[in-house]
């Protein structure tokens, strides 16, 4: 286990050596967090091209689609939550100590982990046992109950694996919609919905019934959402070093230039990246979608 990291006086992060915890089809992290702070505070969780799933071993999350939001009525709270993919920020109420597991899951992953398309999960985020159904309940206590981060995390990707190998009669998603979201994210969202649909045989109208149908966005929202990821993980990378040069990262992440990426940081994430920053980095959860604890 690799040494704790301290990010400010009252948040650790601890993370497992790479590969300690074998992969799951169609997720790319599963991320075992336990954090204390002097005071509760509201984390802003941007879009990205993941599914959300959290189990909670504390309270239950509280997120709203707006900051104005958390603590009312406008908010939602689950012990186990699953998030689909999103085009705003969902503000998150996070208390002064909270612990759990966070999963990214891949959106084509969605019949075979869920077992709906990723475009059936209409709200920001929805109740993890009316998804998932009952079991998650147990597997819940048995996480919680369990003190070793370590055998939480091949705990919950034995179950995970077992689901999908239990529903490998789902249909798929359509080898079209698969192969277009395959080459986007290869591309980092540089091809248009045109050059998507040229390369899987179909309309640009087609391809963009089929991916609303398997995954609720267009490919041209899609392609943006792929970018902004992109963006933020240089963005994040290179604030560890130091202030990062946001025309530097908006040309590698391939917008036209500095303005044109705050225009898409304010579509997506609801501020400046400077902003974001600021308010952001002492709470971001190191390396993103990697597996480990944190």
């Amino acid at each position: 286990m690799a040494p704790t990291t301290s990010l400010e006086p009252a948040l650790t992060f601890t993370r497992l050596a790479p590969g300690s915890v074998a992969p799951v089809p169609g997720v790319a992290s599963l991320v075992d967090y336990r954090t204390e702070r002097d005071e509760p505070r509201v984390h802003r969780g941007l879009p990205s091209p993941w599914l959300t799933f959290i189990i909670s071993f504390g309270e239950p999350v509280p997120t709203a689609p707006a900051a104005a939001l958390v603590g009312t009525a406008g908010a939602t709270a689950y012990d186990v939550l699953v998030g689909r993919l999103h085009t705003s920020p969902a503000y998150i109420d996070q208390p002064s100590a909270q612990s759990g597991i966070q999963v990214a899951v891949h959106p084509l992953a969605a019949r075979r982990l869920f077992g709906v398309p990723a475009a059936d999960l209409v709200s920001l985020t929805e109740d993890g046992e009316a998804v998932l159904g009952g079991v998650v309940r147990g597997w819940r206590e048995r996480l919680g109950a369990e003190p070793d981060a370590h055998r939480r995390l091949t705990l919950l990707a034995g179950w995970l694996a077992e689901r999908q190998a239990a529903t490998t009669a789902a249909t798929p998603a359509r080898p079209e919609v698969a192969e277009a979201w395959r080459l986007l994210a290869a591309s980092g969202g540089r091809l248009s919905t045109t050059e998507l649909a040229s390369r899987v045989y179909l309309s640009g109208r087609r391809l963009t019934t089929l991916f609303d149908r398997e995954l609720g966005c267009s490919p041209t929202t899609a392609a943006r959402v792929v970018r902004f990821d992109r963006a933020v993980g240089i963005i994040r990378d290179a604030a560890v070093g130091g202030i990062p040069n946001l025309s530097a990262a908006a040309a590698t992440a391939g917008y036209a230039d500095h303005p044109h990426l705050d225009r898409e940081f304010s579509r997506f994430a609801g501020c400046s990246p400077t902003a974001w920053l600021r308010e952001e980095f002492r709470n971001i959860q190191a390396g993103g979608h990697r597996n480990g604890v944190e």
